[in-house]
């Protein structure tokens, strides 16, 4: 655990205090890393074969997100779309709140529900940026937004194969029930950031701008909550659409006092949407037919074990954009060759950061034990659900997926909730949740967002402006499931 610890704090002081970037930082933790194991259990070359291998493979699948990402977005800027887009953005509603929960909360938990790996910050953070938004809150606000609809994020895959082989039939209500409260949050906190940076008045404004975001939030929860009783399949992508439709009603409805929204720019932008739309649809596609589909990569002799998924998003922003190059009209100006090189060129820089962070993640997880933390039988049983919130933010936080930090610390958490009786839906429910919280301060998730946007330096601003609504996410979701741990002990 002091490994854990140390490599932490190590991240942290150097990209906040020596503002580092994250490349430095993280070749800095690698080092460090290797140095503690070696000198607490001696040099061994295969320890360190199978995570630098499988760090690789990591960085390799996110690089191929990141440059389809960045290649569609290039693709879609050089056709004039992108500020087609803008356009017709502003003219559905003069409101950035609005705007951002559109964006960020419901079109993002979408795309999270349909593939995961990233993606809604890859998508979103461009749009906002090109809306005028400053390049660190264009990064943070879909960070922050892809933390709830994470839980059920890849049509179920963070409990499908981060908790396979576990009984999670109860464990999805669970895990949605203590995401209640941050679902509800996430709008209103939209809107202190926009606030804070000038983007929204405050005054007179503040009744509306309370209503637009109260009903974001009990939009998308109720919604929620019902398709959480039907498994880990759909509930972030059935929520955002009809969380969505329940919003604009309500908005819309209660008449202009409390919303701009032009109700005849509704068909404009539906077409200036409709790239975005088809891309989804291609998710969607792409990952029912391949889903499942997976090839082992096994080395038994250094000890890696590596699946690798057929379903690449990546891939499907790439074959996106050639269906549109290829069937869309007046294509003659754009060049693909030039599009091609220009997104390939900050690649390598991206990749080594990335990988490097991957590789110190397997390190980690290879030396965590969940055990260490368990050596009295005098803890309270409210604190194992607490300490399982921790083990999820923790590991979403250094590898950048909760469905890493479930296959990190699930099949141990399930152990010791049969120990010592625990209710182990919950206690599962709890690893989750914190494994989606820590995913909006992920190092790798950050590194993944600045290259999209093409800046550099922003971590510190973004880990700043972030860490305390997460602090307050994770207090959140302690409260909900102590509460719900007594409420079970009573019945």
């Amino acid at each position: 655990m002091y490994l854990l610890i140390i490599t932490i704090f190590l991240l942290l002081f150097f990209t906040l205090v020596l503002k580092k970037s994250l490349l430095l930082s993280g070749v800095a933790g690698l080092i460090v890393a290797v140095i503690v194991i070696i000198f607490s259990e001696g040099f061994q070359i295969n320890s360190f074969i199978s995570p630098v291998l499988h760090g690789l493979l990591v960085a390799a699948e996110i690089g191929l997100l990141i440059f389809g990402a960045i290649l569609f977005h290039n693709y879609l800027r050089a056709g004039g779309f992108i500020k087609k887009l803008e356009n017709s953005l502003q003219q559905f509603s003069t409101n950035k709140l609005v705007i951002v929960i559109l964006l960020a909360f419901f079109f993002g938990s979408f795309i999270e529900g349909v593939s995961g790996f990233g993606t809604p910050a890859m998508i979103i953070a461009p749009l906002l940026l090109g809306l005028g938004f400053p390049a660190y809150l264009a990064a943070a606000l879909p960070l922050l937004a892809n933390t709830v609809p994470v839980i059920f994020g890849a049509v179920g895959t963070p409990i499908k194969i981060g908790l396979a082989d576990l009984p999670v039939q109860q464990m999805p209500i669970y895990a949605a029930m203590l995401m209640l409260l941050p679902a509800v949050m996430i709008p209103i906190i939209f809107k202190r950031f926009l606030e804070a940076d000038s983007l929204l008045l405050k005054g007179s404004n503040a009744l509306k701008n309370y209503f637009i975001a109260v009903m974001a939030g009990v939009s998308f929860v109720i919604p929620f909550i019902f398709f959480s009783n039907l498994g880990p399949d759909f509930p972030s992508m059935a929520a955002p659409v009809a969380g969505l439709a329940i919003w604009l009603l309500i908005v819309k409805t209660t008449g202009s006092s409390f919303a701009t929204i032009n109700r005849t720019s509704l068909l404009h932008f539906y077409k200036t949407f409709r790239p975005y739309l088809f891309i989804a649809l291609l998710l969607v596609t792409g990952k029912f037919l391949l889903g499942d589909i997976k090839f082992n990569i096994v080395w038994p002799a250094v000890g890696l074990k590596k699946s690798i998924h057929l379903f690449q998003p990546g891939l499907i922003f790439i074959t996106g954009l050639l269906l549109l190059y290829a069937f869309g009209k007046n294509n003659t100006a754009i060049s693909i060759a030039t599009i091609f090189k220009q997104t390939a060129t900050p690649l390598p820089t991206t990749f080594i950061t990335i990988a490097c962070l991957a590789i110190l993640a397997k390190l980690l997880s290879q030396n965590l034990d969940v055990k260490e933390l368990l050596s009295s039988d005098n803890i309270p049983a409210p604190l194992f659900y607490i300490m399982a919130i921790a083990t999820g933010f923790l590991g979403s936080f250094i590898a950048g997926s909760a469905t890493v930090s479930n296959l990190m610390f699930g099949t141990e958490w399930y152990q010791t909730g049969q120990q010592f009786h625990l209710h182990i839906p919950l206690l599962l429910a709890a690893q989750l949740a914190g494994a989606a919280v820590g995913n909006a301060l992920s190092v790798q998730n950050i590194a993944m967002v600045q290259a999209v946007l093409n800046e550099k330096g922003l971590e510190r601003s973004i880990i700043k402006k972030l860490w305390k609504p997460v602090l307050l996410f994770f207090l959140f979701i302690c409260l909900t499931a102590v509460f719900l741990s007594l409420l079970n002990k009573i019945q």
